[in-house]
């Protein structure tokens, strides 16, 4: 019997370059065909002399080209039920169609050179280019040099592999079973993979033009409160230099540091500003300062994804919102911080209620038309919430995550700070005075 590999390599010998032009092809058009493993195997065959390097390479390249190319155009008529079924179908999820707007916007058409190599990105990139007015001609340059770079490193790497690669395929020549088992574990393992990335990061939802012109025009302006933070205020500003530098704001509100947090913010911020003591009164301050569309009211000791504004402006033109909130992620690794994180997040869900950790952000007339922040040492962000919901509506709940510091249930223990918050919040339900909570919270009052 003619073994497995034979089969494979004549299949490719039989059909020459016809073969990988068709692979690549529908695995650039969405179907689960596995592109890179074709391009390996074609590799192996011009170290075996029976194919060329260089045509076996632009053959690739131009397959992925055309099966790209018909996606380009369905996003460009405006196609948007055959996208959002691709979406659908290929497990697309929120984040990578966010990261996907984030390098179109960014970088423009010169981005579509590397989106092949990066999860995601090469899933939408194509049709998103089409919806976002990039023309054919720079289409077809910029993801034309990206499928010749994708193609060549391919082959390349299956021609100097060529023999594990013919190793791999002989060890499963003597069993078909064993491969169909393999090749099926292997395509369910992937369907999950996508699925739970999904279900964490949300559904990916194709944006109109319409849309995405408000998305890209959306400007944010940060408020961070801050208070003795000297040792952490660096750090969490650095990782938002990218969205300064993209045009967004970021305004430090320092409440009377006894430390250089103010100084050593200035570089790094848009405005310092000095207001009196408390979370509620420094961001109202910074509020009222703040020039952007969408205000968000960030601590310093949380990091935002990197696709977070994205996600922002995204999410509040789709959904018609006027504020919203993250889900969260602590910092630390203890098994039972995981218990906290689901807890917050289903509370926040259910209740339509966010924490401050939770990255609160609205849109600017709407925090006005509230009155900002209740003057209030303690439940600032619930009263805030409770007003914005009676007022607008339940918010935005964006599932991927911002990473909180978990140094205050780790100082203060775990248990002991999950049973301090639920009796505080369960007192501000009955009456009890924000003043008398505060006590209870910040007993030296050493923090902001």
């Amino acid at each position: 019997m003619e073994s497995i590999a034979n089969q494979i390599f004549n299949l490719f010998i039989q059909y020459g370059y016809l073969a990988i032009f068709v692979g690549v092809m529908l695995d650039n058009a969405g179907f689960p065909v596995p592109g890179e493993l074709i391009l390996l195997l074609t590799g192996s065959l011009v170290a075996n002399d029976q194919f060329a390097f260089v045509p076996a390479a632009m053959v690739a390249a131009v397959g992925a080209l055309i099966s790209d190319s018909a996606w380009y155009f369905a996003g460009r008529k405006g196609s948007r039920n055959i996208i959002q079924f691709y979406c659908k179908m290929s497990f697309g999820s929120a984040a990578c169609l966010a990261k996907t707007e984030h390098h179109l916007t960014r970088f423009g058409p010169k981005s579509l050179i590397y989106a092949r190599f990066i999860p995601g990105y090469r899933t939408f990139a194509a049709p998103m280019a089409g919806m976002s007015g990039v023309t054919y001609r720079q289409f077809v340059l910029y993801d034309g040099i990206g499928a010749l770079l994708w193609a060549a490193l391919g082959v390349g790497i299956g021609t100097m592999f060529a023999q594990k690669v013919m190793s791999i395929i002989g060890v499963l020549e003597n069993s078909k079973v064993v491969l169909l088992y393999v090749a099926g574990s292997l395509l369910l393992l992937f369907l999950l993979v996508k699925w739970i990335v999904r279900s964490r990061h949300g559904a990916a939802l194709l944006a109109s033009p319409e849309i995405m012109a408000e998305t890209s025009a959306t400007r944010l302006s940060i408020i961070i409160p801050t208070l003795n933070e000297a040792g952490h205020i660096e750090a969490s500003l650095a990782m938002l230099q990218p969205l300064r530098a993209a045009g967004h704001e970021i305004i430090v509100v320092d409440g009377g540091s006894d430390d250089d947090t103010a100084v050593l913010a200035k570089p790094l911020a848009d405005h310092i500003i000095l207001s009196e003591r408390g979370r509620s009164r420094q961001m109202n301050a910074g509020a009222r300062l703040a020039s952007g569309d969408v205000l968000l009211f960030l601590h310093a000791d949380t990091q935002l994804p990197d696709v977070a504004t994205y996600l922002i402006s995204g999410g509040l033109a789709r959904s018609k919102k006027s504020w919203g909130r993250f889900n969260v992620r602590l910092s630390g690794r203890q098994a039972l911080l995981r218990v906290v994180e689901i807890m917050m997040n289903l509370r926040s869900r259910l209740t339509g209620i966010a924490t401050g950790d939770q990255a609160i952000f609205v849109r600017r007339e709407a925090f006005f038309s509230v009155e900002g922040f209740a003057d209030i040492p303690l439940m600032e962000d619930i009263a805030l919430s409770r007003a914005l919901k009676n007022t607008f509506g339940r918010p935005l709940c964006i599932v991927l995550p911002v990473i909180t510091s978990s140094r205050r249930w780790e100082q203060n223990g775990i248990i002991r700070t999950i049973l301090l918050m639920w009796q505080l919040r369960l007192a501000y339900f009955f009456g009890t005075s924000p003043q008398q909570l505060a006590d209870q919270y910040y007993p030296k009052k050493s923090k902001s």
